[in-house]
């Protein structure tokens, strides 16, 4: 799985090995999970996948945050949005492979938002997501609904999707640690996928939008992807 950083630097656990027993012995009709075999953990390598009676289990979920509550009317709006940026199951083929992160602000149970930057690395490159828009006054933003995810679909290549975040770039030091790596952004693209699953392409930002090539900004009135191309060099 990826994983959900918020601006604590703390990671969201995904995964519920019990909880996931009792959701199919419910659906199978079971009376008991303990009817079934105990879940198991079939390590790939650096991935893993979570055995149920022998076979592994897919679970396909989307979590806006770990302690909000929600309702059906209320995700409405957010199932074509997750859908848009999942219509190839770009999302399923990153989890646990170390490909794909998510960022959001922790809200504490006393309204205040903790939306200073956080760092994850990504492949070659070490990306730092701001919550705050700089292009918006603060007293106008709802810094509690920005957030969004990076997943990376190819070496240099990434999918950075979502509102309200500011991501800029740098590059990881090469294997023997001989100082540090700077990055650009060689492209970036806004678009969709179609219901087919293929990349539409969109508009194709210069550096008005990347505030000439310094970072990726997602609105934050308004949900996005972009697919960015990035460079490394010295």
């Amino acid at each position: 799985m990826g994983h959900l950083h918020s601006a604590t630097g703390r990671h969201t656990k995904t995964w519920r090995l019990t909880l996931a027993a009792s959701l199919v012995a419910l659906s199978a009709g079971v009376s008991s999970p303990m009817a079934l075999a105990a879940p198991t953990l079939d390590h790939q390598g650096t991935a893993a996948r979570l055995m149920m009676d022998g076979k592994p289990l897919l679970v396909l979920g989307g979590e806006l945050g770990n302690s909000s509550a929600s309702s059906r009317p209320y995700m409405a709006k957010y199932w074509p949005k997750l859908k848009a940026v999942d219509a190839k199951g770009t999302v399923l083929m990153a989890q646990g492979l170390g490909r794909m992160a998510g960022f959001k602000p922790r809200v504490l149970e006393d309204g205040t938002v903790l939306d200073a930057p956080v760092t994850h690395t990504l492949g070659d490159y070490r990306f730092t997501v701001g919550f705050i828009d700089s292009w918006t006054p603060k007293a106008e933003q709802d810094t509690a609904s920005h957030g969004g995810l990076i997943i990376q679909t190819g070496p240099e290549e990434y999918l950075i999707a979502g509102r309200g975040l500011i991501v800029t770039v740098a590059g990881e030091p090469g294997p023997k640690g001989d100082g540090p790596v700077l990055a650009g952004i060689d492209k970036a693209v806004e678009g969709t996928f179609d219901a087919q699953g293929r990349w539409v392409p969109g508009r194709y930002l210069n550096g008005d939008q990347t505030h000439q090539g310094r970072h990726i900004r997602l609105p934050p009135d308004q949900f996005q992807i972009q697919r960015v191309t990035f460079y490394r060099y010295r």
